[in-house]
């Protein structure tokens, strides 16, 4: 079986990692203030749109999934010649359409993929989406877990079910630094789970909300005097949790919606650094991708561990 691994640009993966593995990348595009950029993940892009402040609360940003028919083709162009199979993991459905859309291009693919394997005496492609529940840093570690399954060599069906159980286990969280921005935003899709009157006292109180998504929800696990005594919490609740052995997957993922270098600034980062070195857990740090960025807002901190259990619950 040669597979290959979809994500869309919603999934936070360091470039370098996504190349080296061939887990191939489908491009969101980012609109902000009527100005396209395509969310591909690409590093040099993505510091260019960090330093330009080009998310800040004044301006209207919003991300735009891609249709079925960009997505099919995308498909037939690129992975259909090379592979006989693809798995497409998508943002949580709950808060994006690319899931709906990549189910419909999966069907248009089944019937056009043989006039894009011309050299093959038997033609063959299978398609498969799965909706991740989550999103960010949950979804880049969903996706280490996919891409060492695929390496192991597991059968399609294998692939599927272990990836389905898996997914059940991964929790991810977010730190937005500013609420009001987080709610501006998500009323742009509709969404009015946050209040003015919340956003509001949030602001003036300086509360900053631990977000935790899974399961295709979204909702705070805990509510913090201070942004970074919020994010210092988050990496010591991940600390605790390595050194309990709780961890399903020795792998841990974590972005930050600046530059990298950023997360030098807290003191829970060096926490975690010398936890995972200490238990033998592997770190992955990249930056968030726009698509996080701008729905989050800039400096908003993600990090994604597997666990039996929920971390944040005692």
């Amino acid at each position: 079986m040669s597979a290959v691994l979809v994500v869309d640009a919603g999934c936070d993966l360091p470039k370098s990692y996504l190349d080296e593995n061939n887990i191939q990348v489908l491009p969101i595009t980012v609109l902000i203030d009527g100005k396209e950029f395509v969310d591909n993940k690409d590093p040099e892009v993505l510091k260019n749109f960090f330093s330009e402040k080009l998310t800040s609360r004044d301006r209207k940003g919003y991300s735009v999934a891609w249709d079925s028919d960009e997505m099919s083709q995308f498909v037939l162009e690129k992975l259909v010649p090379k592979h006989d199979f693809a798995l497409v993991e998508t943002i949580t459905k709950s808060r994006s359409p690319l899931f709906d859309n990549a189910r419909e291009a999966s069907f248009k693919v089944l019937g056009a993929y043989k006039n894009h394997q011309p050299d093959r005496r038997i033609p063959s492609f299978a398609m498969r989406v799965i909706n991740t529940g989550t999103l960010f840093a949950g979804q880049g570690l969903l996706a280490v877990k996919t891409n060492q399954l695929i390496k192991s060599g597991v059968t399609k069906c294998e692939l599927r079910r272990s990836v389905d159980k898996f997914k059940e286990q991964v929790y991810s969280y977010a730190v937005p630094p500013d609420v009001a921005y987080l709610r501006s935003r998500i009323k742009l899709r509709g969404d009015t789970s946050i209040s003015w009157a919340a956003a509001t006292i949030g602001k003036a109180l300086h509360v900053t909300p631990i977000l935790c998504g899974r399961e295709d929800d979204t909702f705070p696990v805990a509510k913090v005097r201070g942004h970074a005594k919020a994010i210092n919490l988050m990496f010591d609740v991940a600390c605790k949790r390595i050194r309990e052995d709780s961890l399903t997957m020795n792998t841990v993922v974590l972005s930050i919606a600046d530059e990298i270098e950023k997360l030098e600034q807290f003191e829970g980062y060096a926490r975690l650094k010398s936890c995972c070195e200490q238990h033998d857990v592997e770190l992955i740090t990249c930056m968030m991708g726009l698509t996080g960025c701008v729905n989050l807002g800039p400096g908003t901190i993600s990090i994604s561990v597997a666990c039996e259990k929920a971390p944040h619950e005692e």
